[in-house]
């Protein structure tokens, strides 16, 4: 989550700039849509990068968060479609599992093998590489994408820019 915002905020122009860090700051906050007001006038007086200064990361905390709510859907769906199955089934079958896993309470990656086989055969133990964070964020791995390959190449093209 966090490499997506920062993907966002290097791709911006100088104002849609200052407003992704409000977008940033609303997401890494948690704070509700109706404060992104507020932030984004802190965000244009400068008050916004004092806020900033005295932030405290904490990427178990981050980690956490971004595996909350089947973030990892998608990519469930996608490795489906590579399999063969047409989108409009793969998104069938990626409902019932998220049905599955949020009655039970856990995320998508925590269902068993034969659990995610009954929704699919297709499935294949390879399904574990694209429901971890690591491979949603690589599998994202082109220009402007979360990979933190392209995210760090996005970072050396703006320092570059800048200096």
């Amino acid at each position: 989550m966090l490499l997506v915002a920062i993907s966002l905020v290097l791709r911006a122009t100088v104002l849609e700039y200052r407003l992704a860090c409000a977008f940033t700051a609303c997401t890494l906050l948690g704070l509700s849509f109706l404060m992104t007001v507020s932030i984004a006038e802190a965000v244009l007086t400068g008050s916004f990068w004092g806020l900033l200064a005295g932030l405290t990361v904490k990427p178990e905390a981050m980690r956490a968060a971004a595996l909350k709510g089947h973030a990892t859907a998608t990519d469930l769906a996608d490795y489906l479609v590579k399999k063969g199955v047409a989108f409009r089934d793969a998104h069938e079958v990626v409902a019932h599992a998220v049905k599955t896993a949020t009655a039970k309470g856990v995320d998508l990656a925590a269902l068993s093998l034969d659990e995610l086989k009954a929704f699919d055969a297709r499935v294949e133990a390879d399904v574990f590489d694209v429901l971890s964070l690591e491979g949603s964020l690589n599998a994202r791995n082109v220009l402007g994408g979360t990979a933190p390959a392209q995210v760090r190449a996005q970072v050396a093209r703006h320092r570059a820019r800048l200096a």
